[in-house]
């Protein structure tokens, strides 16, 4: 996976912890069981994205004005100094 189509899936299981009523480490497990094309760095570093958005979500999602899961995901690329404009283009499997 590119860094862009990490990204994209934390988005996606951020969007599905946020509609299921099942823990968040359940949905993280299920998606990484259901997308076997992901290897084993690929399922952590998704993994690791997503539990510091659920921790951070509401001092990353804020200075986007936006309380959603790309907000805290776009958020949490600009807390960790990275170039937004480089993963979320939009080609591809980038967000």
């Amino acid at each position: 996976m590119t860094p862009a189509a990490r990204l994209t899936a934390a988005i996606e299981v951020l969007e599905a912890i946020a509609a299921s009523p099942d823990p968040a480490d359940r949905v993280v497990a299920a998606w990484g069981r259901a997308n076997r094309y992901a290897g084993s760095k690929d399922r952590a570093a998704v993994a690791d994205r997503v539990y510091d958005c659920l921790r951070r979500r509401r001092s990353l999602a804020w200075p986007l004005r936006a309380d959603s899961a790309r907000a805290a995901v776009l958020g949490s690329v600009i807390a960790d100094a990275a170039a937004p404009e480089t993963l979320f283009t939009g080609v591809g499997h980038a967000p």
